[in-house]
Order: C-alpha cells, then sequence, then structure tokens
C-alpha cells in the first residue's frame, strides 16, 4: 500500500516562497528598465536624425526656389558652360 505524501507549507516554507517570487520580480522589472532604457537612447537617435534630415530638406527647398529662379537659372547655365546671345565667353586656361 503506498503511503501518501502530503506537504505542509510552514511559515519558513511561507517565507521562502514570498522571498523567490520578490526576486523573480525585481529581476523582470530590472530587464525590462534596461531594455526601455535602451529605446529611449534609441529614440533621442532618432530625434536627432530626424533633425538633421529636416534641415537638410529646408536648405534643399532653399535652393530649389533660387534654382526656379532666373538668377539661378543664368547661374546653372553659365555653370554648364552656356552663355546670354552676344555674349564672348573667355576661359582662363592653356
Amino acid at each position: 500500500m503506498r503511503r501518501r505524501i502530503r506537504i505542509r507549507l510552514t511559515g519558513f516554507a511561507c517565507a521562502l516562497m514570498i522571498f523567490a517570487l520578490a526576486v523573480a520580480f525585481i529581476s523582470v522589472n530590472a530587464v525590462f528598465d534596461a531594455r526601455k532604457s535602451s529605446i529611449n537612447a534609441r529614440i533621442a537617435l532618432l530625434k536627432q536624425d530626424n533633425e538633421a534630415l529636416e534641415d537638410e530638406l529646408r536648405r534643399l527647398d532653399a535652393e530649389l526656389k533660387f534654382i526656379e529662379t532666373r538668377e539661378g537659372i543664368e547661374l546653372y547655365a553659365r555653370a554648364q558652360g552656356m552663355g546670354m546671345a552676344g555674349e564672348t565667353r573667355y576661359s582662363a586656361g592653356n
């Protein structure tokens, strides 16, 4: 005949279980805090990148507005070796 084994939780066993649960909770909390801080660091980097890209976009928009003006078109044409009718083209070189 088999004997039944009865588990009795003593005060010490209950305290030990509560301690183990507390340690597990603290460990999980530490892992989540580390993850949160790495995510916050990534967010800060992305915000910096975003600001840099917005600055670049503003600069390019201003450049485009200038290029679309008459002066911008003339400057671009001269840079490509073109000139206005009646102008004489000079080149410094050999």
